[in-house]
């Protein structure tokens, strides 16, 4: 997340940097799953993150963060979810796949609230049921993410 802050405050430089931390970070991580990466497997994905962030716009540098962020998220879909849910990126995520009505291929709108346990809104005289799941909370209020 440091990397997000650091694009959009400007400073590439240390986005660059906080990003390549997490690809090690995650890299490491993985090698200690399981059968080792070659070094020159490794070496070769560090080298095209590289030169991928130094072509990309500042929008492109979003989406290279955001995607090695779901990477290295696997396992971990609450914080995936929040980050997608925030930004809207990576731009090129594919959408849903389900069967929506009549046989389209069509999976709804994004959920961007979950609808309250019943056994609290039966058990609490102030809680209200939400009426919808994509109703934005407070702090979504005016952003303007397409999600898909």
């Amino acid at each position: 997340m440091n990397a997000h802050v650091a694009v959009q405050s400007g400073n590439v430089g240390e986005a660059y940097n906080q990003t390549r931390a997490g690809v090690e970070d995650a890299l490491a991580k993985v090698q200690t799953l399981g059968p080792a990466l070659d070094e020159r497997d490794s070496s070769s994905y560090l080298n095209g993150l590289e030169s991928d962030w130094n072509a990309a716009s500042t929008a492109g540098k979003l989406d290279i963060w955001a995607k090695q962020f779901l990477i290295s998220s696997v396992g971990n879909g609450n914080d995936a979810y929040i980050m997608y849910r925030k930004t809207g990126l990576p731009s090129n995520i594919q959408p849903n796949i389900e069967d929506g009505a009549a046989g389209t291929r069509n999976a709804g709108d994004f959920p961007t609230l979950m609808f309250y346990p019943s056994n609290y809104v039966s058990n609490n005289s102030n809680a209200q049921q939400r009426s919808s799941l994509t109703d934005r909370p407070f702090w979504m209020e005016g952003v303007s993410v397409d999600l898909k």
